[in-house]
């Protein structure tokens, strides 16, 4: 018997999707519901699972030979629900899933039905299937709109405890074709799907999991409070686009000034640092949440017509209009991680006219890059070989550090 694998956690299953403006929401008190799943299930099957979104409804996905009781009497531990593993608690389901008739089991949904129907008997439950690898499972959730928060493994048979999360990003085979993307190539101009996905998830980040009492605080004293951030990406996507469509600054245009730029001063020298925005210095100067989240949909919207113009031909897709969307989209999703290169502004170095301290100001013989994929990257950037973003060697904050790398 071996203990769980905490590598497997991802995100915190308390995660919600937000209401834009408001703080969390106050957790329902129903009960989840839970399903044990002991055949070859098929994504199909997976994604119909009446689990729900952003809860602690779980799916326990059983694979290889063996009897599902200890798996269960292990994560009834870890997750402290001592009732996983009460026969009655559980009822069985009659359902199909590729072309045959299957059975899988479901909690029951109501106290009555708990103390007066028969349960299943857990320790006569055994499991006969083709263990799935780690990539294979992987896959499987991902393409049932699922996240494996847990896998625990007994002799030849593996649990994995799968919850559905607000959203998933989609495997980058399953790129569809577009107007824009004939050939479903996942690293070329990202799509109207792909920034709004992008979009779920940086306001999951500062709208879900940053409460509003935070938002004028400064967790870290060498960058901005959150609020700059939420009014900076919105800001970021606004001069570049308007730039390059010829039309005015998205309004208020006097957020170009606040929202602009960040900070990332020498950590060592904290008074040296690169031209950034003008900040204002008291809290009651910033704008009001609501009046940045309405700016941020007004740049939405601009970036949905840009795409759906695109999309209908109605606008030329240049070399420029493509890499000034891929940096829209780059500038938004990036965690990475770090190599001990050092980079200096070399003999004829020229950076992008798009932006042009997108980099430039990190050439500067104190930043370093950093190459690769962070578990926090999304798919698109993470299997693209040259992401990459730059950190000073001391800032200690980025998802940024050693890789384990396992023998083949």
């Amino acid at each position: 018997m071996s203990s769980p694998s905490l590598s497997d956690r991802s995100l915190p299953s308390s995660s919600r999707s937000p209401t834009p403006s408001t703080a969390p929401s106050t957790p329902t008190h129903a009960p989840p519901t839970h399903f044990i799943v002991t055949h070859s299930a098929s994504a199909a099957f997976l994604h119909g699972l009446p689990a729900k979104k952003a809860t602690t409804d779980y799916i326990f996905l059983f694979s290889g030979e063996g009897n599902v009781e200890e798996l269960l009497n292990q994560a009834s531990d870890v997750l402290e629900d001592k009732e996983l593993v009460h026969a009655e608690r559980w009822m069985s389901v009659k359902s199909r899933d590729n072309d045959g008739e299957i059975m899988y089991l479901c909690t029951k949904s109501d106290a009555a039905n708990v103390s007066t129907s028969r349960g299943v008997a857990l320790a006569e439950l055994h499991v006969h299937t083709t263990q799935l690898s780690e990539a294979a499972a992987l896959n499987l959730c991902t393409t049932s709109g699922l996240r494996s928060i847990l896998t625990m493994q007994s002799n030849n048979l593996t649990l994995y405890i799968l919850e559905r999360p607000s959203f998933t990003f989609p495997l980058l085979s399953l790129t569809p074709s577009s107007p824009l993307n004939p050939v479903c190539n996942p690293y070329t101009t990202p799509s109207l799907a792909e920034f709004q996905l992008l979009w779920k998830a940086w306001d999951l980040v500062t709208l879900g999991m940053i409460p509003p009492s935070m938002l004028h605080q400064k967790p870290i004293d060498l960058r901005h409070k959150p609020l700059f951030y939420i009014g900076h990406l919105p800001t970021f996507n606004a001069l570049l686009l308007t730039k390059l469509l010829r039309v005015p600054m998205v309004e208020p245009r006097s957020y170009a000034t606040i929202f602009e730029r960040g900070i990332d001063p020498h950590v060592d020298d904290p008074d040296h640092c690169h031209n950034h925005s003008v900040v204002p210095e008291r809290d009651e100067d910033w704008p009001v949440l609501g009046e940045v989240l309405g700016f941020r949909d007004r740049v939405r919207r601009l970036v949905e017509t840009t795409l759906g113009e695109l999309a209908r031909g109605e606008r030329t897709l240049t070399r420029r209009m493509a890499r000034t969307l891929m940096m829209l989209h780059e500038h938004e999703a990036w965690h990475i991680e770090w190599t001990s290169t050092l980079l200096d502004a070399h003999a004829g170095f020229d950076g992008t006219t798009i932006f042009p301290g997108y980099s430039s100001d990190f050439f500067d013989s104190k930043h370093q890059v950093v190459l690769g994929a962070s578990y926090a990257t999304i798919p698109r950037l993470a299997e693209r070989r040259t992401v990459r973003n730059f950190y000073q060697h001391n800032y200690p904050y980025p998802w940024v550090g050693a890789r384990v790398v396992y023998d083949a």
